[in-house]
């Protein structure tokens, strides 16, 4: 159960990431060329 959770809480802060990205750069976004960011840290549970 707790790998499922880990892995739940990356997909939102990736999806989350997404959003950002393409909500602030989308004017910018060029379909060659895509932002290198580095990954954000996921708070894990202890």
């Amino acid at each position: 159960m707790s790998r499922c959770v880990v892995i739940a809480r990356r997909a939102a802060a990736v999806a989350a990431l997404v959003v950002l990205v393409l909500s602030g750069h989308g004017e910018q976004h060029d379909a060659g060329s895509s932002p290198v960011t580095p990954p954000p840290p996921v708070p894990t549970s202890r």
